[in-house]
C-alpha cells in the first residue's frame, strides 16, 4: 500500500508501515529507508493493515479484473470506450488497463496473501447478489437508500473531499488525454 511504479519516490504517497517487533534487527535500516522515500509513513498494526489492504486493494482490484473479463466477453474495443466515456468511465477504464498491463504475481500476491481477502470478497459479493435483487425487483427506493446510507456513512466532509478529489482527478486525465 504505497506508490504507483512510475514514481521516482514516495513523496505525496502514503506508506503503510506495520512495524512488528520480529523486524527489529532492521529497524535502524527501515527507518533510515522510510525518510528517504519521502513518503507520508502511516503506522498500523499489522491485523489493521492486513484488513486496509484487503478493503482498497482487494476489493478493487478484484471488480476491475471481473469488469475487464466483462470487457472482453462483451468484445469491447477499448478505444472506443475512451471515445465515448465520460471522465470517472475512462479513469476506470484506464485503472483496468493499468492493473492487467502489469506483472500478475503483484496482484497475486497482494490478494492471495491476504488473510483477510475472503472475507472481503464473500461480503462484497453478497452485496452485489443484493444490488442485482434489488434492480430485478425494480425496487427504486431500497436502491435509492443505498445511497443514503453510503452518505450517512461516509459523512459530509468525506464526501466533500472525494467529490474535489474526484473532479481534479478528473480535469487531469482530461487535460492529458486531449494532448494526446
Amino acid at each position: 500500500m504505497c506508490r504507483p511504479p512510475e514514481a521516482l519516490t514516495f513523496s505525496g504517497f502514503a506508506v503503510v508501515v506495520a512495524r512488528e517487533n520480529r523486524l527489529k534487527q532492521w529497524r535502524a535500516w527501515t527507518e533510515t529507508f522510510l525518510a528517504a522515500t519521502r513518503g507520508k509513513v502511516v503506522q498500523l498494526h499489522l491485523a489493521k493493515k492486513d484488513r486496509y489492504a484487503a478493503l482498497v486493494q482487494v476489493a478493487v482490484h478484484v471488480p476491475l479484473l471481473a469488469y475487464c473479463k466483462t470487457l472482453m466477453a462483451f468484445h469491447a474495443e477499448t478505444n472506443e470506450l475512451f471515445q465515448v466515456a465520460s471522465g470517472f468511465y475512462r479513469i476506470t477504464v484506464a485503472a483496468v488497463l493499468r492493473i492487467i498491463r502489469q506483472e500478475p504475481s503483484l496482484y497475486w500476491n497482494v490478494i492471495h496473501e491476504n488473510p483477510y481477502s475472503d472475507a472481503v470478497l464473500d461480503v462484497f459479493e453478497h452485496e452485489l447478489r443484493e444490488i442485482r435483487m434489488i434492480l430485478a425487483s425494480n425496487n427504486f427506493p431500497v436502491f435509492k437508500q443505498i445511497f443514503l446510507d453510503g452518505r450517512e456513512f461516509a459523512g459530509e466532509e468525506n464526501l466533500k473531499k472525494g467529490f474535489v478529489l474526484f473532479n481534479k482527478l478528473t480535469r487531469e486525465a482530461k487535460a492529458r488525454w486531449n494532448k494526446k
